[in-house]
C-alpha cells in the first residue's frame, strides 16, 4: 500500500503527541487488517497519551505481531537499527517488546482503545491504567526512577477524571502484591486520598 500521502500530511503535525498518535493509528489500522491483531502500546508513550502530553516518551514501545510490524514499518520508510525502527523525518522511533500483552503484566480486558480520528476510523490500543500504575511503580521502588512515582500518581489522575473509566482496586491490589510494589501503592492512595473498599 502506498502510505506516502498519509505520511506527508504527518510531517505537517507539528505536535510530537498528535503525529505519534496518529501515526500509531496508521499503523495499528494497517497491521489490524493484515493481521486481525491490533498493536498494543504500553510503556512511556501510554504514560504519555494517557496525561496528555505533561509526559514525554523518547520513543513508542509496541507489542503486536511482529511480522507485520515490521514489513509494514519498512514499507512506511522506516529502518531498523538493531533495537528501534526509526523515521528520521517523522521523528518517530518505535521500539518492538514482543507479540503480545504478557498475561502476568498487562490485562487483555484492561486494554483501553483510544480514538485519534473518528472520521478515519483511526484509534490506539493502550496497556490499561492499572497495569501502567503498576509498571511506573516497579520504576520507582525496583529501578529507582526518581519521577516514576510522580507518573503513577497523573496515570492515577487521569484514570479517576476520565470518563467511561473505572478503575479495578482488587486487580491493582493484586497486580502490587505481585510485584512486590504494594508499599508505593499504599503510599500513592494515600497521597491522593483513597481508601478503596475490598470490590472496588
Amino acid at each position: 500500500m502506498d502510505y506516502r500521502k498519509e505520511l506527508d500530511e504527518l510531517l505537517r503535525v507539528e505536535d510530537p503527541l498528535r503525529r505519534k498518535a496518529r501515526f500509531m493509528g496508521i499503523l495499528s489500522r494497517e497491521v489490524l487488517r493484515e493481521s486481525g491483531k491490533t498493536p498494543v502500546i504500553v510503556g512511556g508513550f501510554a504514560v504519555e497519551v494517557f496525561t496528555v502530553g505533561r509526559y514525554t516518551s523518547l520513543d513508542v514501545d509496541v507489542k503486536g505481531p511482529k511480522e507485520s510490524i515490521t514489513r509494514i514499518l519498512g514499507e512506511m520508510g522506516f529502518r531498523h537499527d538493531g533495537t528501534h525502527f526509526v523515521h528520521e523525518g517523522l521523528d518517530i522511533f518505535i521500539q518492538w517488546l514482543g507479540e503480545g500483552p504478557s498475561p502476568l503484566s498487562e490485562s487483555l480486558e484492561r486494554l483501553v482503545n483510544v480514538p485519534v480520528d473518528h472520521a478515519a476510523g483511526l484509534f490506539i490500543r493502550l496497556i490499561g491504567f492499572e497495569d501502567l500504575i503498576i509498571d511506573r511503580l516497579n520504576q520507582a521502588k525496583h529501578w529507582k526512577v526518581a519521577d516514576a512515582g510522580m507518573w503513577a500518581a497523573r496515570i492515577l489522575e487521569a484514570a479517576l477524571t476520565g470518563e467511561d473509566v473505572s478503575l479495578d482496586f482488587d486487580y491493582l491490589r493484586q497486580r502490587a502484591e505481585a510485584e512486590d510494589v504494594m508499599d508505593v501503592l499504599d503510599d500513592l492512595l494515600s497521597d491522593v486520598n483513597i481508601i478503596p473498599e475490598p470490590g472496588a
